[in-house]
């Protein structure tokens, strides 16, 4: 019995066909959410959902993606693939720019509660757990992208359309309201952050930090993070 051969998909760069169909089964989810979040609620009801979703996706390329390319870069060009140190040092990194953002927030919180959520207080709860699912979720991103898994790349995505849909459909179902939908924005994007696969038995020892090099990653810094702000989309 032969293998069946497709040299289209041969001539893929690797992963592609994974984080496409990942990316694929995010868009239908994401598909399903809004429309069934804009036709439960209405146009004027869902403005203010529609702009938490549409922060969602702002934060992310513009404040947080640097970080994943960042780590990815790193990460890739280690030939042992020892990711203990960097993983501690853009945790760092993500976390400082979380909480700076987190406080700005706070502090605005008022403006933006009642000029952007029509006065919807969990909204500006979903737009903080927002904030904390994209820092760890990037820096997700960038670990499994620098280790070339794609599958959990892929699995990523999947978490975050499905989940979001999930969580949505459970929300409404026992509470319902603009409220409901702002968390479920919050709570998908913070439950995507565990999404991607963790290392397997067979990969365990890549994730062991040496006990002779301790900074071996000194390239990841505050200063390397802001040379690629903003983001590069070539």
């Amino acid at each position: 019995m032969t293998t069946r051969r497709y040299p289209i998909v041969d001539r893929l760069p690797e992963g592609t066909v994974a984080v496409g169909g990942g990316l694929l089964v995010n868009g239908l989810a994401a598909y399903a959410f809004i429309t069934l979040a804009s036709r439960d609620l209405g146009p004027e009801a869902y403005t203010p959902v529609g702009l938490l979703w549409a922060l969602s996706f702002l934060l992310g390329p513009g404040f947080f993606q640097p970080l994943e390319q960042e780590v990815a870069r790193i990460v890739a060009a280690r030939s042992d693939r020892r990711i203990g140190p960097v993983v501690r040092t853009a945790g760092c990194v993500g976390a400082s720019m979380v909480g700076l953002l987190g406080v700005l927030a706070l502090l605005l919180g008022d403006r933006i509660r009642h000029d952007l959520f029509d006065g919807h207080g969990l909204l500006l709860v979903g737009l903080l757990l927002v904030l904390v699912g994209l820092g760890i979720g990037h820096l997700v991103r960038g670990v499994l992208a620098g280790l070339g898994r794609f599958g959990g790349y892929a699995r990523y995505f999947i978490g975050d359309g499905v989940g979001r849909l999930v969580i949505a459909l459970v929300l409404v179902a026992t509470a319902g309201g603009v409220g409901a939908y702002g968390l479920a924005v919050g709570f998908g994007t913070l439950h995507r952050s565990g999404s991607g696969s963790g290392p397997g038995p067979s990969e365990s020892s890549r994730w062991r930090v040496p006990p002779n090099r301790s900074e071996p990653f000194r390239g990841l810094s505050v200063r390397s993070w802001l040379r690629r702000w903003p983001p590069r989309w070539s």
